[in-house]
């Protein structure tokens, strides 16, 4: 199945295919290798699309049916990670009438964070029925939801409440493709931000970010680690928190295959 944005992100992914281009066996996709984050990292992850039999468990599981856009999307790429994850989208883990816990796309590249987050647990106050929570926009220490509508539209909302909006956009695609184009003028061609402290949070949402003085960043090296873990692991979000357990996660598999 294919996303009718997948041909225009995937052009936009070539300006790294230099630094990096490992494309999986399984379809899993990796762009521009960064080994001083980690020695398999990249700034961008896609993962294999959805069977036209998992997009229908997904919808049962959820008990909802999925925009035709974004149904589109997931048949192409069961959610991505852009930018080092501040523009990720979440994949479903349903398969059958069961959640996978290991649905290992390729050494090294893992899976996606669980759409279990926002449409499950950590639901915005207010979120829609029908609505479904599809991923996050983060900055260096405070994130948006991306909330996608039966309509199409797209919001950006607070991660604790959907009528706290920052941002929103009329379709799926226009969403990824001006955010893709937004952030890839804060990153230079080997996958570091121009400048510390770039704004990859849209200007609404900045107030999301805590003062500069309070912020903890994955970016930003630890104090120590006898005195800093904590108090860093303590002060992000929650689904920051998770991103950095996601991130050991891929690494250690990466580092000892299944």
């Amino acid at each position: 199945m294919i996303w009718e944005g997948a041909d225009a992100l995937m052009s936009r992914l070539e300006r790294w295919r230099a630094r990096g281009w490992a494309a999986h066996e399984s379809g899993g996709l990796q762009v521009c290798h960064t080994p001083a984050v980690a020695p398999l990292a990249h700034l961008h992850w896609v993962y294999p699309g959805l069977t036209e039999d998992r997009l229908v468990e997904t919808e049962a599981a959820y008990a909802k049916p999925m925009p035709p856009e974004y149904r589109r999307f997931l048949g192409w790429a069961n959610g991505m990670s852009l930018f080092d994850g501040h523009l990720s989208f979440t994949g479903s883990h349903v398969v059958g009438s069961s959640r996978s816990l290991l649905d290992q796309c390729g050494v090294g590249i893992g899976m996606p964070v669980s759409l279990d987050y926002g449409n499950v647990v950590e639901r915005p106050a207010g979120l829609p029925a029908t609505a479904w929570a599809i991923g996050v926009i983060s900055g260096w220490s405070g994130q948006g939801r991306l909330v996608l509508n039966q309509s199409g539209e797209i919001r950006l909302c607070s991660l604790t409440d959907f009528d706290d909006v920052a941002a929103v956009w009329s379709t799926f695609g226009e969403m990824v493709l001006g955010e893709f184009d937004r952030m890839n003028a804060l990153t230079g061609d080997a996958g570091e931000p121009h400048a510390e402290g770039a704004e990859f949070l849209p200007e609404a949402a900045r107030r999301w970010e805590r003062k500069p003085q309070d912020k903890g960043s994955l970016k930003n090296p630890l104090p120590s680690p006898e005195t800093g873990a904590s108090n860093f692991v303590a002060g992000l979000t929650a689904e920051r928190r998770r991103s950095a357990v996601v991130a050991a996660v891929k690494w250690r598999t990466a580092r000892d295959p299944l």
